[in-house]
């Protein structure tokens, strides 16, 4: 009984001690260090991650590849996306059978989707935007095939989107969501890309050899006109060139503004400009209204026909001008052979078939106008209102046969060929003809005094001026 005893003591000792010695290694094992082929961090790839372990280090012993072994499984207690590493210790020494775990993470694999640059003419329809997905062989084409053709489709297409803007320069192109794009097992960064718009196409606007002559063939090519005319860097007004109408063309925008005046030659080529400037329910609010906003310099025109239309409600309190042609004039203008029969109707004064604002000098010779202009006073089938100032306007050969109308029956200080002339303005008219019947239900204008005006040959017409 005794011997039976003291053997089981002892077989419970030597337990009790193998134990402890196993413990110690499991403890000691926390802090071994796995030397692996491929190190962390590890990506998902759509196949199994199997890192080779090179070296294996417990304290300050290394092994080997000759002294453990490797498995690989997954630890579905830490979740998903791990990788796990069992290593088994073989040497003979006091690790021997000792069993290593490491769990390392698989995280969500950076990839990238870059905008491919494009570009288009101005005036042009923005081309359809597209994305390239870039990945590398690690990663199993199923997978590849899944994000490229189902996922980033539902994200991507229909989300790309540009900078506003029309103007010719570069435009980032980007995704309109969150960036970068998270996926179960990927990290998406979209790079955005440019759209460039260029010059317009030839079929639109073009420019000769030695840049001296442009011509609009189209509304697109008016609209760019617009543009360039404020882009006095570039086209410095267009000083010293000349711009032809290549084609009959309706236009919706107005060219220049205030500080991009236009100074150079519009030749008409006998073609048409067709205005359609708002409408009676929805007209302009601006304080100069015409295809040129604002005209100086020398600025010619020449065979040039203005019709459509142009509906004006200037809110401002500055003094406006709204005319078929020009709505503010700076310079020594001339206007040649040119006709108007576009139909304006404004709530203000300032309205002219040709010219809204004269502030300097213009001379209209055998020019035409059928205008029916609607306004509430200083109205005239050429120009509407000319400041007081020693500068002249002249008239040759030109004849006024379209109507000069009160607006909501106010209406004073019109004519056929000035609305209000300033109190130091020279009105020349010479060979010029005015159809009585042009001016309808307005006050008698006063009879201009020889010293501020001349009328030569001209028909019996009352009032050509105010």
């Amino acid at each position: 009984m005794k011997i039976k005893s003291l053997i089981k003591h002892n077989l419970m000792r030597a337990a009790m001690t193998l134990a402890l010695i196993l413990a110690c290694a499991t403890a000691w094992a926390q802090d071994a260090e796995f030397t692996l082929d491929t190190p962390p961090p590890f990506y998902f790839t759509g196949n199994q991650i199997r890192p080779s372990v090179t070296w294996v280090t417990i304290d300050d012993t290394e092994y080997d590849e000759s002294q453990f072994t490797v498995t690989y499984g997954r630890n579905i207690d830490s979740g998903e996306n791990s990788c796990v590493i069992y290593v088994t210790i073989t040497a003979e020494d006091d690790y021997q059978g000792i069993v290593l775990t490491k769990m390392y993470p698989i995280e969500k694999r950076p990839m990238t989707v870059n905008i491919p640059n494009c570009e288009k003419h101005y005036g042009a329809d923005d081309p359809a935007f597209t994305w390239q997905l870039v990945w590398d062989e690690a990663v199993q084409q199923d997978t590849i095939n899944n994000l490229r053709n189902y996922q980033l489709p539902k994200r991507l297409n229909g989300h790309l989107t540009r900078t506003a803007g029309e103007a010719m320069g570069d435009y980032a192109i980007s995704y309109e969501g969150t960036n970068p794009i998270e996926f179960a097992n990927y990290l998406v960064t979209v790079n955005p890309g440019t759209l460039t718009i260029t010059a317009p196409d030839p079929d639109d606007f073009s420019v000769n050899a030695d840049g001296t002559e442009y011509t609009i063939h189209t509304a697109t090519g008016w609209n760019f006109f617009c543009e360039a005319l404020r882009d006095n860097e570039t086209y410095n007004h267009f000083s010293d060139k000349t711009v032809k109408l290549g084609a009959n063309i309706t236009v919706t925008q107005m060219a220049g503004g205030s500080n991009h005046a236009f100074t150079g030659t519009f030749d008409g080529n006998h073609k048409t400009l067709t205005l359609n400037y708002g409408t009676a329910q929805a007209p302009i609010d601006a304080e100069f209204v015409a295809p040129f906003v604002e005209v100086s310099g020398n600025a010619e025109f020449i065979d040039l026909n203005i019709d459509g239309h142009i509906y004006a409600a200037y809110t401002g309190s500055s003094d406006p001008g709204v005319g078929g042609l020009i709505g503010h004039l700076f310079g020594s203008i001339t206007i040649k052979g040119c006709t108007s029969t576009v139909e304006i109707n404004s709530t203000k004064d300032r309205v002219g078939g040709f010219v809204g604002l004269c502030e300097h000098a213009v001379t209209f010779t055998n020019c035409k106008s059928s205008a029916v202009v609607t306004c509430t006073g200083s109205g005239s089938g050429f120009v509407g209102w000319s400041r007081a100032s020693i500068y002249t306007i002249a008239f040759y050969g030109c004849l006024f046969n379209g109507k000069v109308l009160k607006k909501n029956g106010v209406g004073s200080g019109n004519g056929g060929f000035v609305g209000w002339k300033g109190y130091y303005k020279t009105v020349k008219i010479t060979n010029c003809l005015v159809d009585p019947a042009s001016r309808s239900g307005l006050r008698q204008a006063q009879t201009p005094s020889p010293s501020s005006a001349t009328a030569t040959s001209s028909s019996t017409a009352r009032e050509p001026y105010r």
